[in-house]
């Protein structure tokens, strides 16, 4: 898919090179991160929606929803944040329950 990605929307159409290979590697992968997040999202929020366990939380107690996912959503950024670039497992785990 990636490789898909990176056709259509990467492909070099200036005729110097445009700019150095590391700011393109860089540029690329932040796009790449943007568009699954935003799948992430996507995805999640329709399988909620679908289950309606979210509705039957939010009709029975909103206050616990609205301050619990503000403190979720505040803690797994931090460790998001927090956690080394290297350990992908534990990135991309709270990074995913960030989204």
């Amino acid at each position: 898919m990636q490789i898909a990605i990176n056709l259509v929307f990467n492909q070099e159409t200036r005729e110097d090179g445009g700019m150095p290979p590391f700011e393109r590697a860089y540029l690329n992968d932040t796009f790449l991160h943007t568009g699954l997040g935003i799948g992430i999202i996507g995805l999640s929020a329709r399988a909620m929606f679908q289950s309606g366990f979210i509705y039957r939380l939010m009709a029975t107690n909103p206050w616990v929803v609205a301050i619990g996912g503000l403190g979720l959503s505040i803690g797994t950024m931090m460790g998001t944040r927090a956690t080394d670039p290297s350990n992908y497992i534990q990135k991309y785990g709270l990074w995913t329950a960030f989204k």
